[in-house]
């Protein structure tokens, strides 16, 4: 009885995963269906200048702090982070932070990540992730802090080196940096 009652319990869960499997095939055809067989066409994507009078060198970062001031922060492969109001008539930048002395751009080498902290508007942290000229073939993820006299400066002197990694060549050395949801950071090659 007892063997009877564990196959009639194992085949109850086998039927169950079974109806799941196919509802779950079923739901995705129906989307590649619906994906394939739309009759509906997109509209052409077309690129436009959103910042026409700027102009950047080497532009590899294009973000905001999240603190509700409506800024945008371009970080410049040279190691020069601009910022600007969010206003397609602007036609000058300030210089947000510059360290392009520590950082040298070679090739794929350069300042290449930043990201400002979830609570940027309280703690005035930013995260930057460049390659030092210190060393050949070294990566830096570094904390600042912006100005206490001025939110469109930071406070280069603030600089707190959070770790170096040595890389084995000077290319494909990635520096998206993030903060997830859950308020970590994240860095992806």
């Amino acid at each position: 009885m007892e063997a009877r009652g564990a196959d009639s319990k194992r085949s109850t869960r086998w039927r169950r995963f079974g109806l799941a499997a196919i509802g779950v095939g079923i739901i995705g055809l129906s989307l590649l269906f619906t994906l394939f067989h739309s009759k509906k066409t997109l509209p052409p994507i077309r690129a436009v200048h959103a910042f026409p009078n700027l102009k950047v060198s080497l532009p590899v970062i294009f973000t905001n702090a999240g603190d509700g001031t409506n800024r945008i922060f371009v970080g410049s492969q040279l190691g020069v982070i601009h910022v600007f109001p969010n206003d397609q008539k602007v036609s000058e930048t300030k210089i947000f932070l510059d360290i392009e002395k520590q950082v040298t751009c070679e090739g794929e080498e350069g300042l290449l990540g930043l990201a400002f902290h979830p609570n940027y508007q309280d703690t005035g942290e930013f995260f930057v992730y460049y390659t030092t000229a210190e060393v050949s073939n070294m990566s830096v993820l570094s904390r600042f802090r912006v100005s206490d006299d001025d939110p469109d400066a930071a406070d280069a002197s603030s600089e707190t080196e959070i770790m170096r990694i040595k890389q084995p060549y000077g290319n494909h050395n990635g520096g998206t940096l993030a903060f997830g949801p859950d308020g970590y950071g994240n860095q992806y090659d």
